[in-house]
């Protein structure tokens, strides 16, 4: 990978699958990132926070390392918390975001307010190349690229056969005669993300007439893998993977 003097001439960018606080896959990945023998752009494509053991630890190496980073459902939840704790010191308006699990409370307690900052400096998406994007959930097959909803943009796993999202059902699992959304996505712009976990070894491609999605939420914390995808320019050069150093969730259920 990144060998040969045609692929040294375009640009390389690698997009790293959800990491949600496992360090020492994250580390491993990057690791053999580096090794890469060529210039490349490297975007984490969110969701550093919550499930594996060292959540914080994932901001911090994404920060020190200037990596580019979109904004996960669980940074945003930690963004939202922050927000409405500190709305709720200076006042008797109790917190009114969802409880975090005790685990992610603890985290939350070791973010400082510079954290908090970065994570809100976040962008939804990141454009790759012409076309190319990476996001974090999806995108609403119903609507333009550039008019989805920033919530379902963070969120949307589902969507009905007019391409709008539909809300999990409460015990959280799949809608009945909905699709995932990136089986209706058409485009024109092609799409890399993470968010859902299809599979805990391989990335998961829906090709369409002039482009494609690729998933790459592989599900390391569920003891699955990290995955990270190489791009040449806008086409997928390849895919490299860490296997997870053990089980550190329960996949019991999705959440938002």
């Amino acid at each position: 990978m990144c060998q040969g003097k045609e692929m040294s001439t375009n640009k390389v960018t690698v997009v790293i699958g959800d990491v949600h606080g496992c360090i020492q896959e994250f580390d491993s990945i990057l690791n053999i990132i580096e090794k890469m023998t060529c210039d490349k752009r490297i975007i984490v494509v969110g969701d550093l926070m919550d499930r594996g053991p060292e959540p914080v630890a994932c901001v911090h190496r994404t920060r020190e390392l200037g990596l580019e980073c979109i904004l996960g459902n669980h940074e945003d939840k930690h963004v939202r918390w922050r927000d409405q704790l500190n709305k709720s010191n200076t006042s008797a308006i109790q917190n009114p975001v969802k409880p975090m699990a005790r685990l992610d409370r603890l985290a939350h307690e070791s973010l400082s307010d510079s954290d908090i900052t970065w994570m809100k400096s976040l962008k939804l998406n990141l454009q790759i190349h012409n076309k190319l994007w990476a996001v974090h959930g999806g995108c609403e097959p119903r609507r333009a690229f550039d008019n989805q909803r920033r919530n379902q943009m963070l969120r949307v796993r589902y969507v009905d056969t007019d391409g709008l999202s539909v809300k999990l059902n409460p015990d959280k699992t799949q809608p009945a005669n909905t699709k995932h959304w990136a089986e209706y996505w058409r485009g024109p712009e092609s799409i890399v993300y993470g968010h859902c976990v299809h599979d805990l070894s391989q990335p998961k491609l829906n090709k369409f007439s002039n482009g494609y999605c690729l998933g790459i939420d592989t599900g390391c914390c569920f003891g699955g893998n990290l995955t990270a995808a190489i791009f040449v320019d806008d086409k997928l050069d390849s895919t490299i993977s860490v296997p997870a150093k053990k089980k550190y969730y329960i996949r019991y259920a999705l959440d938002d």
